[in-house]
């Protein structure tokens, strides 16, 4: 246990030979006469652990429970630091344009056209074919822009490609729900040797 000297003294020593065997071991009144006078004086933390054979951070904390004003370095050996949080790595979503470039003018506003309120991956094939219009000329941004139910229809034509029979591709052989055959239902058209294909595309889909 250390007397009651002067900090000049306190630190002139070296306990167990710098080693900080006391830590974590009972105070005692010795100890803290000592703590206290070479907080007072704001010694320097590292020879006052090996002075009092104890951790910096538990000087430190222990002048803080008793009352004492720390030193800023002894305040900041028991201040946590939290380490800097890693930046948040957001999933590349469509378009996945990292660097916005001037070519990328007419995709970015087919984006902007298409709600958000779809899922990403549809989004991303509805502006597809927004886009596969544009360069076949088929339509324009201005006229995508002005006219809403353009849009829509876009999005209608996923829908009926990709969703029939409530999210499953139609099959000939699977049963229709009241368990009848799709080929019982199905006009057959084989043997008409004026029939099109094209033809009747075009006329299931007249007016939509």
């Amino acid at each position: 246990m250390l007397e009651l000297i002067s900090t000049k003294a306190l630190l002139s020593r070296s306990k167990y030979g710098g080693a900080w065997l006391d830590t974590g071991l009972w105070w005692q009144r010795p100890e803290e006469v000592a703590l206290k006078a070479l907080c007072e004086d704001e010694a320097e933390l590292e020879r006052c652990a090996d002075a009092l054979g104890r951790s910096p951070t538990a000087i430190a904390h222990r002048a803080r429970d008793t009352g004492l004003i720390l030193p800023r370095e002894w305040r900041d050996a028991i201040i946590k630091k939290r380490p800097p949080k890693p930046p948040r790595e957001l999933p590349l979503q469509y378009p996945y344009i990292v660097k916005v470039r001037g070519e990328h003018a007419d995709l970015l506003a087919v984006n902007a056209l298409v709600t958000r309120g779809l899922p990403d991956h549809v989004r991303a094939d509805v502006c597809q074919e927004m886009m596969l219009a544009l360069w076949q000329k088929q339509t324009t941004i201005e006229e995508l822009q002005s006219d809403p139910a353009l849009v829509r229809k876009f999005i209608t034509g996923f829908r009926k490609a990709n969703l029939e029979g409530g999210g499953y591709a139609l099959s000939l052989d699977v049963p229709m729900r009241d368990g009848r055959s799709w080929y019982d239902v199905l006009p057959d058209n084989s043997s008409d040797e004026n029939y099109d294909d094209d033809d009747e595309w075009a006329s299931l889909t007249e007016g939509e």
